[in-house]
């Protein structure tokens, strides 16, 4: 038995112990949380989804580097229509888009991050003030140095989302950008 192998074997061990002490009930999750993964696909499966994920990014990564296995995974689920014929489900784009976004992002940071799981809050289709539909990622807290690489890549995947599912860019108000200039510049003085 190699190493490897023996890694695998003593984790297998840990985890049959772990989930018959789940068995007993004094937890409150009756499996272990961490599901075991062999590489970044299934790992990224594992995270945030969506089932079958892991082959297709395998597949992808035989002829793409890892950001543009993320960025045609994200494009693949933003774009898939649950239902044929509703091209403006925007409850359905809603949910393909928030899975692409945590998808492409859990990729990128190597499924290590806690970003795609707790750091977007939702992705919300939204209106422009000229009728047209833009795209919103929230986030669940600040954006903070030790996130911040992970945020950034969270507003570019959102943007190609948005792009990939046709809607127009976010289109602010003249309040809103006065409001902005002066919340930066009082940023900077305080």
């Amino acid at each position: 038995m190699d190493y490897f192998e023996m890694l695998e074997a003593k984790t297998e061990e840990l985890y049959d112990i772990a989930r018959e002490a789940r068995k007993q009930g004094k937890d409150l999750e009756l499996e272990p949380e961490i599901p075991l993964a062999k590489d970044l696909a299934e790992r990224v499966e594992g995270l945030v989804g969506p089932e079958g994920v892991a082959k297709r990014i395998k597949k992808l990564e035989e002829t793409m580097s890892r950001e543009e296995v993320a960025f045609q995974i994200a494009k693949e689920i933003a774009t898939k229509d649950d239902k044929p014929g509703e091209k403006n489900n925007y409850e359905v784009q809603e949910q393909n888009a928030d899975s692409a976004i945590r998808t492409a992002l859990a990729i990128l940071t190597e499924g290590v991050v806690a970003a795609p799981l707790e750091g977007i809050a939702k992705v919300k289709i939204k209106d422009n003030p000229d009728g047209s539909k833009c795209f919103g990622v929230y986030f669940a807290g600040p954006i903070r140095s030790a996130g911040g690489t992970a945020a950034a890549l969270a507003v570019l995947i959102g943007d190609y989302i948005r792009i990939a599912q046709g809607h127009d860019r976010y289109k602010p108000t003249d309040d809103e950008i006065e409001r902005y200039v002066e919340e930066v510049e009082l940023y900077e003085s305080e």
